[in-house]
């Protein structure tokens, strides 16, 4: 499986141990994680020193993981790409779109999947 953005894969040279590194937030995992829902990211409260969740379309925060929404028969429909970006806008039969990386560019609806 692909390494959700932003975690970065990091390998101990004396001991091969595998960990994964969230470097906005300075967490750091044994198991690999998990691609957040679209709107989603993960922060660090600095008084408890606990990871929690924000969505920053509905304002909503919460301490626990947000699972991705799954609905019946999408398995089929499901790109061979994985969730890249996030749409900002559409104009003239075109769509806005925000990429991970933090790029800005403009696309024609067929050359992306919108969920």
């Amino acid at each position: 499986p692909k390494l959700p953005f932003p975690w970065v894969k990091r390998t101990d040279p004396r001991s091969e141990e595998v960990t994964y590194l969230h470097p906005a937030t300075g967490v750091v995992r044994r198991e690999m994680p998990q691609r957040l829902p679209l709107g989603w990211t993960m922060h660090l409260d600095r008084a408890s020193g606990k990871v929690y969740y924000y969505n920053r379309r509905s304002g909503e925060s919460r301490w626990r993981c947000p699972a991705p929404k799954r609905r019946p028969g999408l398995e089929e429909k499901q790109p061979k790409e994985e969730w890249v970006g996030e749409l900002l806008a559409i104009q003239d039969g075109k769509l806005h779109v925000q990429w991970l990386e933090g790029t800005r560019t403009w696309v024609k609806p067929s050359d992306v999947w919108v969920v």
